[in-house]
């Protein structure tokens, strides 16, 4: 797996610029940001959980016709994770991904264990996205090898 420091600003900005133009499916991704915006925002007609899902469901599908039904108590499960963790998400929330320490390992480790029982491993890093996205960067096994030409353990 590549270290922290094998990636360029530049080399995120060319993905970046990649995926944009090949994923139909960014609209999904732009709609949950701005749901989920509007939900730490103190929308009451909308939780994280549901937030969250409108990416989850289109970009996660695949861990949900395999390992786990996509239901109400799922969401709400989501929702209850990020109620536990507010306070914490909300630090990262307001960073970015420049401001990243060695001190942050354990605070980290916490949040994406705890939020991959429920979600997965690819769920996880991008309900975190969603959550602080300039802290969190949107990773999956898609985006590391099409957009950095990395292969990833598993792949």
């Amino acid at each position: 797996m590549p270290q922290c420091h094998d990636i360029t600003p530049r080399m995120l900005a060319g993905a970046h610029t990649r995926i944009a133009r090949s994923e139909p499916r960014t609209i999904f991704y732009h709609a949950a940001l701005t749901a989920v915006n509007k939900a730490i925002g103190g929308n009451p007609h909308l939780t994280v959980g549901e937030a969250v899902a409108l990416l989850l469901w289109t970009w996660n599908r695949r861990f949900y016709t395999k390992n786990r039904p996509f239901t109400v108590n799922h969401i709400s499960k989501i929702t209850t994770f990020y109620l536990d963790h507010q306070d914490v998400l909300a630090g990262y929330r307001q960073r970015d991904i420049l401001s990243l320490s060695d001190e942050d390992a354990e605070g980290i480790s916490t949040v994406f264990e705890c939020l991959e029982r429920e979600v997965g491993t690819v769920g996880a890093a991008k309900v975190l996205h969603l959550l602080a996205p300039h802290f969190f960067s949107l990773w999956d096994n898609k985006i590391a090898y099409y957009g950095y030409g990395l292969r990833l353990k598993g792949m």
